[in-house]
């Protein structure tokens, strides 16, 4: 039968995923559709050949244009990434209008394709991830070029992955850019780690197909900061918001107090999916950061380090879990 699959989108201010539309999945043995063997998996890398013949194309590049040659011409998995992005065509053509955002797009253009390496490391940390929760399912994998609005998304197709978010060499200009895509933009290195933390969402709402309902900010921060954790645990500490982690260890007592206020609230405030980053140089969306905090607290003291890691993608009630992982307690 269609069982319901959380939408989880990742938004950009620290690569977040905003986990608000609930579609409905393909029929399959399994409620998502996704495959419980890791030699069904695949990856699509078509839309970003595509892509680059559009861009190659003309040198004006309208909503109208990029829409019915590109996005009409994409793969399912590009459609399924329009449908919740529906801005892409209109902020494609802004981006190729603007120059610092155009040149952006051409020195990131050699680091999109091939991409049988990332595929090869992917398939990898599918493998260690398996290891530790031997009941995952497998999601195929699309990867595409964006507008620079969202690095990724799960969908009932797969994960979608815009690799121009991804795919940044260490003098690639970016003088001109807003100073949230300065900050988020990262090197080719961290494509396959976005995958990952969008595989550990799949997990979560494939077992757990009501876990958006009524996410306050400790629910979904536990949701994403796990992801994290976990992200980080199986590529030794190499994840997507390591720059938040860099400023938050020397305040983190002070982090979390300001947290437990917001905590239970059903709003987020400047805690998650703003990409705004604040005046004083605390970086947007530091909610990953408890999460991350308190998940790891829990698998440090986890005698049984598999069944923790079962525990939490398993968990729906996350004020029973923070309780459980002691982490307000290490304040106290």
């Amino acid at each position: 039968m269609k069982a319901n699959l959380l939408i989880l989108l990742i938004f950009l201010g620290v690569i977040a995923c905003d986990s608000s539309d609930t579609p409905s999945g393909p029929e399959s043995d399994n409620p998502n559709g996704f495959s419980t063997r890791i030699q069904d998996v695949s990856f699509s890398t078509s839309d970003i050949a595509l892509f680059w013949k559009v861009f190659d194309g003309t040198s004006s590049h309208t909503e109208e244009s990029i829409n019915e040659n590109y996005i009409q011409k994409g793969s399912q998995g590009l459609k399924a990434y329009v449908q919740k992005k529906p801005t892409t065509a209109r902020s494609l053509a802004r981006n190729l209008s603007l120059p610092a955002y155009l040149s952006y797009y051409k020195d990131v253009r050699p680091n999109t394709l091939p991409l049988s390496d990332v595929e090869d490391e992917t398939l990898g940390l599918f493998r260690d991830f398996q290891a530790l929760f031997p009941d995952m399912i497998f999601p195929d994998v699309y990867f595409l070029v964006g507008a620079m609005e969202a690095g990724g998304k799960v969908a009932p197709e797969g994960i979608l992955v815009a690799v121009e978010m991804f795919t940044k060499n260490p003098d690639t200009p970016v003088e001109g850019l807003s100073e949230w895509h300065k900050q988020v933009t990262q090197k080719r290195e961290y494509l396959s780690s976005i995958v990952l933390h969008e595989t550990v969402h799949v997990q979560q709402f494939y077992i757990n197909q009501d876990l958006g309902n009524n996410p306050s900010l400790l629910k979904q921060s536990m949701i994403e900061g796990g992801a994290d954790f976990i992200t980080a645990l199986l590529l030794d500490g190499k994840f997507i918001n390591e720059h938040i982690h860099v400023y938050g260890d020397s305040l983190e007592e002070e982090i979390w107090k300001e947290f437990q206020l917001d905590m239970y609230n059903s709003t987020y405030g400047d805690w998650l999916y703003t990409g705004r980053p604040g005046a004083d140089g605390r970086p947007a969306d530091l909610g990953y950061y408890v999460g991350y905090k308190a998940v790891e607290h829990f698998y440090e003291n986890a005698s049984d380090k598999k069944a923790a890691i079962k525990e939490y993608l398993e968990t729906a009630d996350f004020v029973s879990f923070l309780d459980k992982s002691g982490y307000a307690d290490k304040f106290n």
